[in-house]
């Protein structure tokens, strides 16, 4: 028995008297604004196999209490409220639904810890609750409790700890994505396998200790040859780029380790990573030249080397990006001038080559692109000569900026 309330703008809080329900199988909940806690009763129902109650407010509850100011105000209270919100957690008596294989609490505001008897329930596959305020550790020995796990996601959180190596039991695994933690510690290398995993998500966390080894479990992850997107921004990671990455599946789609202090060069056989749409590198100390071989990536429509240390000329085999749409190159050192094949990249919005070296002039192929629609930022360079004519069609642009790098002498 289903009991199917999606989403029908139904708030309020849901009855203790859900637990006589025994009969249900499946309760779907999400994208209502129901509130208060999540009833414990819900501990009763042992037949249920599915639970979601996501985008809804379970974890809030909003109190309006008098304030006072001191003052004898008591025939006036009710116009000064002090509203004060408290966050609820998940109860433990969800642990008793042993037959629960799908438990979906996306954005619901709930605090505390996710209770330990959750992770026990072994029949579960499918597991995500992410945007909380959850915190505490992910359990060491999950991968052996959960070893059924196809989804598992508590990204945009507050859990704390390491990444369990268990987790590579878990041979099921097609999502894991906690980004937006504070997670600590290294990448197990045993997440090699995973052979049915095609995402990883764990960007904005502490993972790293800003040394040669952080980037070791690269060397496993040609093994997860469904592979589609590597979320590694935004973490402590150090090292060179590792050449394993050109060995990554050719599925990916998505690669990204921007924000972290990696150093060397992009490898060369970047190009094997054919079904490439964007590539993040920015914020890092990466060096050398962009090789040629990016031309090759026919599907980029997004590339970011923002912020690191590339330098000789922009490689002409950009304009080959046909797809491309941003183009980030900031805060570099390149030199030469403005490739003119850009103009190849007939859906370019906003190339960003401010802060480098690069002079001569602008190409009137680059700034006549009809797609330039949020910036070009050229700022902060040598460039010289007039503004070619073109620049009278970008009636779409919303900023362009060709101020001069000052030479201080």
């Amino acid at each position: 028995m289903v009991l199917n309330l999606k989403p029908l703008n139904l708030f309020g809080s849901i009855p203790p008297s859900i637990g006589n329900l025994t009969y249900l199988t499946e309760i779907h909940l999400q994208n209502n604004s129901f509130h208060g806690e999540i009833p414990q009763e819900m501990g009763h129902l042992l037949q249920l196999q599915l639970l979601n109650l996501s985008y809804n407010s379970f974890g809030e509850t909003i109190l309006l209490e008098p304030f006072h100011l001191g003052l004898e105000t008591s025939l006036l209270w009710p116009l000064f409220r002090l509203v004060k919100t408290i966050f609820k957690s998940i109860p433990e008596d969800l642990g008793h639904l042993t037959g629960l294989g799908r438990f979906i609490l996306t954005q619901n505001n709930l605090s505390g810890v996710v209770p330990p008897s959750i992770y026990n329930i072994s029949s579960m596959f499918y597991l995500t609750f992410t945007v909380n305020q959850l915190h505490g550790n992910l359990p060491q020995d999950i991968g052996l409790a959960l070893s059924n796990l196809k989804v598992f996601a508590g990204g945009v959180n507050k859990l704390t700890g390491p990444i369990p190596v268990s987790l590579s039991n878990c041979s099921a695994l097609e999502v894991l994505d906690f980004a937006q933690n504070d997670i600590i510690g290294t990448v197990p290398d045993t997440l090699g396998r995973l052979r049915n995993v095609y995402r990883i998500n764990f960007e904005n966390n502490r993972l790293g200790h800003g040394n040669a080894s952080d980037l070791n479990f690269f060397r496993s992850l040609p093994n997860c040859s469904v592979l589609e997107v590597l979320g590694m921004g935004s973490n402590y990671f150090a090292g060179e780029l590792p050449t394993s990455i050109v060995n990554l599946s050719s599925y990916m789609r998505i690669f990204t380790i921007s924000g972290n202090f990696i150093h060397g060069n992009i490898p060369n056989g970047i190009e094997n990573l054919v079904n490439l749409i964007l590539l993040g590198l920015g914020n890092n100390q990466l060096g050398g030249s962009v090789p040629e071989a990016i031309g090759k990536l026919h599907k980029l429509q997004v590339v970011s080397m923002d912020g690191n240390k590339f330098s000789d000329s922009i490689s002409l085999s950009l304009g080959n990006l046909t797809s491309l749409t941003i183009l980030l190159m900031q805060e570099n050192m390149f030199e030469g001038t403005i490739p003119h094949s850009l103009g190849n990249c007939k859906n370019l919005m906003t190339p960003n080559l401010s802060s480098n070296s690069l002079n001569g002039t602008i190409p009137r192929e680059v700034i006549g692109l009809s797609s330039l629609s949020i910036s070009l930022p050229l700022s902060d360079n040598f460039l010289t000569g007039a503004l070619p004519s073109e620049v009278s069609l970008l009636k779409n642009l919303g900023e362009l900026d060709i101020s001069r790098k000052q030479v201080i002498r």
